[in-house]
């Protein structure tokens, strides 16, 4: 069992790493597609080979539930179809046919997002029984050890009595999961005495050994929900923050950096990486309560709002866009003056979370079109 989720948990990883290709891949195809220069279409060429890595690295994973395999098969042919398409993008040099993988790249995205939710839900579901199992089998063994060491000994006088009657009761209450007993005291040097010792030692490791389980399962949950470069919720898990308000009043934040390409292309893509962490901190630094933040893929960013109105919503993305213009970042002996555009929606009237979503991403676009550095909610 043990193994089982470990398997589980690395392949999660190895989905995460492939959705993070797919949307790096994304937005190199819609850059070429807005603007077909060489350079962007090595760029794609180079995002390209990158997520085929990540496609060979996940055939060899183990999928073993049904559905699964049916996504993972479905997931196949789409891959298939864009290796069709991008050969006319490589030899035609054609930008049409970019923002058509994009579209399909969209797609896939979901499809792995999918992927990536069932096998989250069956390692959750694998890793609680193995720490289940884990605790019952050393339980089971300190109870035996304690029945065989019992029978051994003479038990027909009160001194010897007692003691396995308190060792017994505190065994169960140790089978129960309550570690909260404290150590047995024992006066004599006899068998109960070694007896008491033993199983003061049993207790004590097995505590260890439980704190060392949980420690392991919330690493490897934080893990999984967490972008690797940015520290912020991934969009997997954001997504599902978000499904969980559906019905109740939110509002979304949504924004990226401007002209990310072009401090790519100036400086390399490390110090379009210290930009994209630069953001991300000065994002956590502002944002209190109850607000989530999660890295939605290359420079882009999203803010989930419980219970807050658009216009609350509009005044606290303009302090962030003001706090993000007026903190640059530093290379070398120079500074890089970063600026955002936002894009802000509610939950008013909408008849799901995607809604809301896909408002803040029109506003977004808005914001883009206004000249950038600009924060905007449809009207």
């Amino acid at each position: 069992m043990q193994t089982t989720a470990s398997s589980f948990s690395n392949t999660l990883l190895q989905v995460e790493k492939l959705n993070s290709s797919l949307v790096s891949y994304q937005q190199s195809l819609e850059n070429y597609g807005k603007n077909a220069t060489e350079s962007n279409r090595l760029h794609v060429l180079t995002k390209y080979h990158l997520l085929l890595e990540e496609v060979d690295l996940l055939n060899t994973i183990e999928i073993t539930d049904d559905k699964d395999k049916e996504r993972f098969d479905l997931f196949q042919t789409k891959i298939s179809r864009i290796q069709e398409k991008m050969e006319v993008v490589i030899e035609e040099r054609n930008s049409t046919v970019a923002i058509q993988l994009s579209s399909i790249t969209n797609g896939v995205l979901n499809d792995v997002s999918l992927l990536s939710a069932s096998i989250k839900k069956q390692y959750d579901i694998l890793s609680k029984q193995n720490n289940q199992e884990i605790m019952y089998m050393f339980v089971l063994s300190g109870i035996v050890i304690l029945i065989l060491s019992s029978v051994s000994m003479y038990i027909s006088t009160n001194k010897i009595v007692k003691p396995i009657k308190q060792l017994n009761a505190y065994s169960k209450q140790i089978a129960a999961g309550d570690f909260s007993i404290q150590e047995l005291k024992s006066k004599s040097h006899d068998e109960i005495g070694e007896l008491t010792q033993s199983f003061n030692t049993m207790k004590s490791s097995l505590f260890s050994l439980v704190g060392q389980l949980q420690q392991s399962a919330d690493e490897q949950q934080i893990l999984a929900n967490t972008d690797e470069l940015t520290k912020l919720f991934n969009r997997r898990y954001f997504m599902k923050l978000i499904n969980q308000m559906e019905g109740k009043p939110f509002s979304v934040i949504l924004f990226d950096i401007d002209s990310f390409k072009k401090i790519n292309d100036t400086f390399g893509h490390l110090v379009g990486d210290k930009v994209i962490v630069h953001v991300a901190t000065l994002l956590n630094n502002t944002m209190a309560g109850d607000v989530k933040c999660a890295r939605f893929g290359g420079e882009e960013y999203i803010v989930l709002l419980p219970y807050v109105s658009e216009k609350d919503a509009l005044f606290q993305a303009e302090q962030l866009r003001f706090m993000i213009e007026q903190s640059p970042v530093k290379v070398d002996d120079a500074f890089i003056t970063v600026t955002c555009s936002f894009g802000v929606a509610d939950s008013t009237g909408k008849a799901n979370v995607l809604e809301v979503v896909h408002e803040a991403d029109l506003a977004l676009y808005a914001a883009k079109e206004s000249g950038k550095n600009k924060v905007k909610s449809v009207v």
